[in-house]
């Protein structure tokens, strides 16, 4: 039946043990990561940070790098 799902969830939600419900009364554990990132103390989050900062530099090196070589090739045409 429907509602014994919800039951089954919302016992679930109630429990302290599911994540929505750790991270929303702030007892969710932040889990370390392995490898380098370990020594500097980093977690899974700060990790995940990092990356996609890292990411959107890259992806802005690489516009204004294509976008200077179009400008070198406008000017070595002759244009």
């Amino acid at each position: 039946m429907e509602s014994d799902r919800y039951i089954g969830v919302w016992a679930l939600l109630m429990s302290g043990t599911h994540p929505v419900r750790q991270r929303l009364c702030g007892q969710e554990e932040r889990r370390r990561v392995r490898g380098p990132a370990r020594l500097l103390g980093l977690t899974e989050e700060s990790v995940g940070d990092l990356v996609a900062w890292s990411l959107l530099l890259l992806g802005v090196v690489l516009a204004l790098g294509m976008l200077g070589a179009v400008e070198l090739l406008i000017r070595l045409s002759g244009g």
